[in-house]
């Protein structure tokens, strides 16, 4: 079986993969989001012709990375419903992936916004604020530096491409593993007395040639 292997170029694309993607998730944005959306998109279109008209391992690699990531994008983006349907609660709720970037998303940097106070001396935010207690002014709070719509939405972009590169090595490894195979069938079923002359064929009546 073959086992895979790794290049440089593999690791300094992953490097930079890792260090944009962070950017992108930490300063999202709806121009951003928009951006890295439709990127995505077009990445994964443009894998299905490659997958057609390539050959070889790039065919097979183009070809796993348009199944993958189209079929993860079809998971977040399709109306579909979680096995507990009875909650209403979809799919992509339950996907680990949207697990993990809440947990990211909790995690960000935290920016001070203005919430406005009622003026029945502030409400919950006024009685516990920094703008007064029980004045009504509008106080302090803290949120997420990125709004978590934007954020979603650049993450599951991120989380498209990883798939989609993983599925696109894995059919490239099968595909290499495929060939290695049929090669050693095919040096097994030779015979081994190929290219050898047998008495029947070449000797003649008294076992001379």
């Amino acid at each position: 079986m073959a086992k895979p292997s790794y290049s440089l170029r593999w690791l300094l694309g992953s490097i930079t993969f890792l260090a944009i993607g962070c950017g992108l998730l930490i300063y999202a944005r709806e121009v951003t989001a928009s951006i890295t959306f439709a990127a995505t998109l077009l990445v994964l279109f443009a894998a299905i012709p490659l997958s057609v008209y390539r050959g070889g391992r790039p065919r097979a690699f183009w070809f796993g990375f348009a199944l993958f990531g189209l079929s993860y994008l079809a998971l977040v983006c399709g109306p579909w419903e979680a096995p507990d349907a009875y909650l209403h609660v979809r799919l992509r709720d339950r996907l680990p992936t949207m697990k993990l970037l809440e947990l990211a998303h909790r995690h960000l940097p935290t920016k001070p916004v203005i919430v406005p106070a009622n003026g029945m001396g502030g409400g919950m935010f006024g009685q516990m604020g920094m703008g007064g207690m029980g004045t009504g002014g509008p106080i302090t709070a803290t949120a997420p530096i990125s709004e978590w719509s934007d954020f979603a939405v650049v993450g599951h972009s991120l989380w498209t491409i990883f798939i989609a590169v993983l599925g696109g090595g894995i059919a490239a490894w099968c595909q290499r593993s495929s060939r290695r195979e049929t090669a050693r069938g095919g040096t097994r079923e030779a015979s081994p007395t190929d290219g050898r002359r047998t008495r029947s064929e070449d000797d003649g009546p008294c076992g001379q040639p």
